[in-house]
């Protein structure tokens, strides 16, 4: 390396207070939630920091900051990604003590090309590195200890200029005028080098540490001043969160929400009183970015809005929050959040039935997808075939899994074809399952999914599942509403709230009665009308899957069937019926309940009600006055 010559000298600060310096911000950790253990990167990037060691929160410069032991503290983001020949590095830190050697401040995550921000021992004096080299630059910039110093280095291709500014003191800077290449930063350390046997082998930092920036680009001096003049009157856009890979459906209201993290700011009365400004308003403004159609909000200033899409396709849409009117005082704005949501938007025609398994086939076959799609299940045995088949509640065939026989069912597409199951964006599973006698009682419906950011959710029925009697269960995964929800026999078990986000490709286990990823025990009894849809199926449909004919009645009169829950047929002769019958007799009403059709309600319709009830097949219902046995 060839050092030209230092250049020292005294700036004066600007009077300009809280002005934002927001273009080519890469990553921007304010150490406000150090509780958490991950530190927001407020620049807009999302490379959040993770904490190490046992860093502990403190006063910092501006609000709360983040106090380092020099020894295993420090912050690792792991996701920043730069590179640049032009870049800025820059930070708040308070030291007790000179090091013994180098203490990295800002550094790259990796051993050899480091690029980043540091101090000396010779006499405590700034320093930096760009890929490997520049470390020996004399700056002649001396850090104060303890007490809060600004401290800076700006890249060029042909220069860098280094900064420091003790609190209530001038700003210095020292230029080196040298060659400076591109440097890729992958990964960025804070407090720590990753550098291995120099000194204390990482060259940690000891002291606390605030508002530590990375810009992508290189400043200019005047912003470099502004920068250090922050004083306490720093104003950062709000931090926005939103469910990522939405789905909606064209014509259909679909409502977007959002939640944010904001530091309180703009300031009232000026930066020496500290009074927040948490009183202002947070402003919203819901936009389209986008999209094949047109987009209509119904409440695009509101924190939550309903979107309709006017037809299928990629859409983006925007949400905009700010955090306070402009010119309160003057000098100081407000500023504005924004974060982009991509939006699938679905043809309520594309619903359908997308795997449909019976299993009428010999006992040793595969079984086929009966919707017509390319989706077969594929008997697996691993053990003694034992039992495998028995007769389901349609009185047909029913697959059957034997205690300890090691038989299961794969589901694989046909041929070389991709799975119909692999592409949806929610789901809905339905069948009817029969536990076997001596299996353990207390058996509950169990459904989890993965969505597309790769979280796996869980739900778990509250209903126990009788053994040697047949029931309904389904599981529906609505991606719309945000909600996991189990039905039991037509009656909702169990619902929860989740992120409005689509489903993964891989959203779910392709087995059927094997319980082995999760090591949970397979499942013993018989499973028949196994159904997958492609969404979210409301109650109503989920009530139409227990089908009338011979489900329930098995040959019996089906004209007793006049009333249900939802007030309408519901595949069962009980109490509903008898209530509907009883009205309409004392009424002399005899429009829905005359049974026998001869235009009247009497004595042989509630006769032919008795026997249909009598011989009631409603699984496990306490209104039958007699289970399926």
């Amino acid at each position: 390396m060839v050092k030209l010559f230092t250049l020292s000298v005294l700036l004066l600060a600007s009077s300009v207070l809280g002005a934002q310096i927001p273009q080519g911000l890469s990553g921007a950790w304010r150490f406000e939630e150090a509780g958490s253990g991950i530190i927001k990167d407020f620049s807009g990037n999302n490379s959040d920091g993770i904490l190490l060691g046992s860093p502990s929160a403190c006063d910092g410069y501006i609000s709360a900051g983040l106090e380092l032991d020099g020894f295993d503290d420090y912050i690792n983001a792991p996701s920043f990604t730069m590179n640049t020949q032009n870049a800025a590095f820059s930070a708040w830190i308070n030291t007790q003590s000179i090091p013994n050697w180098w203490v990295s401040v800002i550094n790259t995550h990796k051993a050899s090309g480091k690029c980043g921000l540091a101090f000396y021992k010779n006499q405590n004096q700034l320093a930096y590195y760009w890929n490997d080299s520049k470390y020996s630059f004399d700056s002649g910039l001396e850090i104060p200890l303890n007490q809060w110093v600004f401290i800076a280095v700006v890249i060029e291709p042909e220069r860098a200029v280094l900064y420091v500014k003790p609190y209530g003191g001038q700003l210095e800077k020292s230029v080196n005028f040298d060659n400076h290449s591109f440097c890729s930063l992958k990964g960025v350390m804070i407090g720590r080098d990753s550098a291995p046997g120099w000194g204390d082998g990482e060259r940690r930092f000891q002291g606390r540490i605030d508002e530590v920036r990375i810009y992508s680009r290189s400043l200019s001096e005047s912003e470099v001043i502004r920068l250090s003049d922050m004083e306490r009157c720093w104003n950062y856009p709000p931090r926005i969160s939103v469910s990522d890979a939405q789905i909606a459906y064209a014509g259909k209201p679909r409502s977007f929400s959002c939640s944010f993290q904001d530091d309180g700011r703009p300031f009232i009365e000026g930066c020496d009183n500290l009074m927040q400004g948490t009183s202002f308003q947070k402003t919203f403004y819901w936009s389209k970015v986008s999209g094949t159609g047109s987009v209509s909000f119904t409440a695009p200033y509101k924190q939550t809005s309903q979107a309709v899409f006017s037809e299928p396709g990629n859409y983006q849409i925007k949400i905009d929050v700010s955090d306070g009117p402009s010119g309160i005082p003057e000098q100081i704005h407000g500023k504005t959040g924004s974060v982009f949501i991509d939006v699938e938007v679905l043809s309520e025609e594309d619903k359908q039935l997308l795997a449909d398994y019976r299993f009428q086939q010999q006992p040793d076959e595969d079984a086929p997808d009966s919707a017509g799609e390319n989706d077969l299940a594929q008997r697996m045995v691993f053990g003694l075939p034992g039992q495998n088949w028995c007769e389901g509640p349609e009185n047909s065939k029913a697959a059957g899994f034997m205690p300890g026989e090691n038989t299961f069912y794969e589901i694989q597409p046909s041929g070389n074809s991709q799975s119909e199951l692999a592409d949806i964006k929610e789901a809905a599973v339905s069948a009817w399952i029969m536990p076997l006698a001596g299996s353990p009682e207390g058996g509950r419906v169990c459904f989890s999914a993965k969505n597309s950011s790769g979280k796996v959710f869980t739900i778990e029925g509250t209903s126990t599942l009788s053994n040697s009697k047949w029931h309904h269960i389904a599981a529906v995964y609505d991606a719309v509403q945000g909600q996991m929800l189990v039905y039991v026999n037509g009656v909702l078990d169990a619902a929860k709230d989740i992120p409005p986000s689509a489903l993964s490709s891989d959203w779910y286990e392709p087995l059927i009665a094997s319980g082995y990823s999760e090591q949970r025990e397979n499942f013993a009894g018989c499973i028949d009308k196994l159904q997958i849809f492609n969404y979210a199926l409301s109650r109503n449909e989920v009530v139409s899957l227990m089908e009338c004919s011979e489900l329930v009645f098995a040959g019996l009169s089906a004209e007793a069937d006049i009333s249900g829950r939802l007030n309408s047929p519901d595949c069962r002769v009980d109490l509903f019926d008898y209530a509907l019958l009883a009205d309409s007799w004392l009424s002399f009403s005899p429009v829905n309940a005359d049974i026998t059709g001869d235009s009247a309600v009497n004595i042989s319709d509630l006769a032919l009600l008795a026997e249909s009830w009598l011989s009631c097949k409603d699984p496990q219902d306490p209104r039958c006055l007699q289970y399926y046995e």
